[in-house]
């Protein structure tokens, strides 16, 4: 079972920054705001040990199962059971006001890359690179939601929930450029983001001080 533990401190808070950093010109957005004024939490599995909890960097928060070295030695699978409180967190915030709304940035593929047509997700782009999908009220389908987290997660990994008019959130055109003010606007309402942690095995969530 996974839960969600407070960790709100300056390790925390500089390790969230630090992944804000490797990320693209969204998390450069939300790294300029003033991230002290909030709360950070960790997604882990139940029963995870103080030192194992704020080692950030480091994985190996699930029982090892020595047989699939034997079976899959060369793709071993990365445990990682928070995803559907994820995707669950972001369904509540969307469904709470038609203003909700939310941005997975995606840090490695721009629309031209021929996965992107297979994926047959819909995406806004900068400048016909830097790739994003957006989902609000209107469009929080959970199995959808999941294909946005599972393809924007790599290296470096973010998912930003914010709060726009509905007439601004109509420019999020679907397979549409955005303008990079229209990011900025978006980036000045977040209330809330995820980043991975624990070598991709968990999250941890800012949470603005209300």
């Amino acid at each position: 079972m996974i839960e969600q533990r407070n960790i709100t401190g300056s390790s925390a808070l500089d390790y969230v920054r630090q992944e804000l950093s490797r990320g693209g010109v969204l998390s450069d957005y939300i790294n300029k705001l003033p991230l002290d004024n909030g709360s950070i939490y960790a997604f882990v599995p139940e029963g995870t040990s103080e030192n194992k909890l704020y080692d950030f960097e480091y994985g190996a928060l699930y029982p090892f199962d020595e047989g699939l070295i034997d079976e899959r030695p060369l793709s071993m699978p990365i445990p990682n059971d928070s995803r559907p409180l994820l995707v669950e967190r972001i369904q509540q915030h969307l469904n709470l006001s038609e203003t909700n709304c939310c941005l997975f940035e995606d840090p490695i593929r721009s629309p031209s890359d021929p996965i992107v047509s297979i994926s047959a997700i819909d995406y806004v782009h900068l400048n016909n690179s830097s790739m994003f999908y957006f989902f609000n009220h209107s469009k929080n389908d959970a199995s959808v939601i999941g294909k946005a987290l599972s393809i924007s997660e790599d290296y470096v990994f973010l998912c930003a929930l914010s709060s726009m008019d509905v007439i601004t959130q109509n420019e999020f055109l679907p397979n549409k450029e955005i303008s990079l003010n229209l990011l900025e606007k978006f980036a000045a309402g977040v209330s809330s983001f995820f980043v991975e942690a624990y070598d991709h095995e968990g999250y941890l969530m800012w949470v603005k001080t209300e």
